[in-house]
């Protein structure tokens, strides 16, 4: 009889819960009783950042997005230009002839002094390889001071360089009496040549050092030291001719004055012409 009384009574605790269970699992929700549609079961799951916009504006991107939005008339004119930067020296489709071992050059440049005040100078010229070691530059260029007068000029050179840290230079130059103006001024020429040291380095700098002589009708004959250091920076040498600055200090320290004479000086040394009959 108690064995009969006891599972009497397990049977009576287990059955409600089982029945419990039951109930439970059937009121568990599937995925088709949530009561969801299928458009927002995908807005849910899907991943932030990609939820398309409503209307006409529906993209897949931000170009299409950016193409499709007008932009206001009063922003597009307030829009920042950038300039045109572009500098042309020569008109298009020319340039002075060159060759393969030399070319044509030309310059124009101006200035001013307190003795003529202001002035202009333009020329060209041609550079010419001589072989492996020899270079040659001749030109020709004219010279206007105010409305005093105006000069015309030729000059050479000639250039020996063995190697790429040595070399040797000579030059000359004359220069026209003056002419299309009030004032008449005499000739004067010049000539000289320097050695050439530069160093082997990644930025080439050197020194050039000679002596430069000449005769102008204002100062008569003169000799100037070269002293010019300078770097290269590629092709473009760039320096400083301090020679007339040590000479002009030298020249003071010694008690001499180193102005300008204004009474023209004659030309020494040269033979006199007589007077024609």
């Amino acid at each position: 009889m108690n064995r009969s009384l006891f599972q009497t009574l397990c049977l009576g605790s287990v059955l409600p819960v089982a029945l419990c269970a039951q109930q439970r699992n059937d009121s568990v929700p599937g995925k088709e009783g949530t009561g969801l549609s299928q458009e927002e079961i995908q807005e849910l799951t899907r991943p932030i950042g990609t939820t398309p916009l409503s209307g006409e504006l529906k993209t897949d991107g931000p170009t299409r997005l950016s193409e499709d939005i007008p932009v206001n008339p009063a922003f597009e004119q307030q829009a920042p230009t950038v300039p045109d930067m572009h500098i042309q020296l020569w008109p298009k489709g020319s340039r002075l002839p060159q060759w393969a071992t030399g070319m044509m050059y030309g310059y124009n440049r101006r200035g001013g002094s307190p003795f003529f005040g202001y002035s202009a100078h333009a020329g060209m010229g041609v550079y010419q390889q001589l072989g492996k070691y020899w270079t040659l530059q001749s030109g020709v260029g004219l010279n206007k001071y105010s409305v005093d007068f105006v000069t015309a000029m030729f000059d050479g050179s000639v250039n020996w360089h063995p190697n790429p840290y040595f070399g040797v230079t000579m030059f000359g130059s004359y220069t026209t009496p003056g002419f299309g103006g009030p004032l008449s001024v005499g000739q004067s020429f010049q000539w000289g040549g320097y050695i050439t040291l530069q160093s082997d380095t990644d930025v080439p700098f050197g020194l050039d050092a000679g002596m430069r002589t000449g005769y102008d009708p204002l100062t008569g004959h003169w000799n100037t030291p070269i002293v010019q250091p300078f770097v290269k920076i590629g092709d473009a040498k760039l320096g400083i001719d301090v020679g007339p600055m040590i000479q002009n200090a030298l020249r003071k320290e010694a008690g001499h004055d180193g102005g300008v004479n204004p009474v023209p000086k004659p030309i020494k040394n040269l033979p006199q012409v007589a007077p024609r009959r």
